[in-house]
Formats: structure tokens, C-alpha cells, sequence
């Protein structure tokens, strides 16, 4: 449809398995730009990223034409 415009903002929350906390600072340090980069390698938009020892906050807006699912796995 011409002049339709979609924007989906998401917030994600996922844990560590059984909560346990294995997310240390030098951890997280790699892996906060690695799952920004496997965002923006499927075309999302990754806007701030963040959390603690047992799980992890992120904020992104996604595709409209693309399941979410497929991000998630």
C-alpha cells in the first residue's frame, strides 16, 4: 500500500540458563557488540543494550517484512 509506514520498537529481555549468573563484565563487553552485529546483519536497528550477571535488556526496532523468530534463533 503506498504511504503505509511501520516502525516496530522492540524490548527484549533474555537469561542465562537457569538464571546463573555467567554474564561477567569482560563478557559483556564482547558479547553486547556481537549480538548488535548479528541484529544489524539481518537489517534491524540496535538502540541501546545492557544488563546484568544472569540476563541481558535490548531495545531495537525491526523489519516489518522479517519474523522476529528468525532474529531469535
Amino acid at each position: 500500500m503506498p504511504g503505509t509506514y511501520t516502525q516496530l520498537l522492540l524490548h527484549i529481555v533474555f537469561s542465562t540458563k537457569g538464571r546463573q549468573p555467567h554474564i561477567t563484565p569482560d563478557l559483556a563487553h564482547r558479547l553486547y557488540p556481537y549480538i548488535g552485529g548479528i541484529i544489524r546483519a539481518e537489517h534491524g536497528v540496535l538502540y541501546d543494550i545492557g544488563g546484568v550477571e544472569d540476563h541481558v535488556h535490548f531495545y531495537l526496532r525491526w523489519r516489518p517484512d522479517a519474523a522476529l523468530s528468525d532474529l531469535m534463533r
